[in-house]
């Protein structure tokens, strides 16, 4: 016999796709929960905000820091230009968007260097806004 004859042939099956697994893309959503628990906490952190502010601008920078730099220091930053009207404004937008944006930026950055480098990112955010805002009030 010749040896193509003897050789099996290959049944006819569809290829295989190299697309994500049921678990992986699963793990992808779960990659997601900085966002979700920013966004559920933020009515959570306006609310403390205005108790915070009978206790003084110290416990407010902590707490918002980028709010404290656009409020009292906003003219030292280059939004000397906008009024004081406008300014509040920014503050209250930005009193809204401080911890979404947290949760975004340690969302993306956990997709690609994992959660725990994501937390560290965002924290590490909130420290130089704490940094900025304490040393702009000396």
């Amino acid at each position: 016999m010749a040896p193509a004859a003897t050789q099996r042939r290959r049944p006819a099956t569809a290829p295989r796709k190299r697309g994500r697994s049921r678990k992986q893309k699963t793990s992808s959503w779960l990659l997601w929960w900085p966002l979700l628990l920013a966004l559920v906490a933020t009515p959570f952190a306006v609310r403390a905000a205005s108790v915070l502010v009978l206790s003084g601008p110290g416990a407010l920078r902590l707490l918002y820091p980028w709010v404290t730099l656009i409020q009292l220091h906003g003219a030292r930053l280059g939004l000397g230009a906008l009024a004081p009207e406008q300014r509040d404004t920014l503050a209250q937008w930005m009193m809204w968007a401080q911890f979404p944006v947290y949760g975004l930026l340690a969302s993306l950055v956990a997709k690609w260097r994992g959660i725990v480098a994501g937390l560290v990112v965002a924290l590490l955010l909130h420290g130089a806004g704490v940094a900025a805002a304490s040393l702009l009030a000396r």
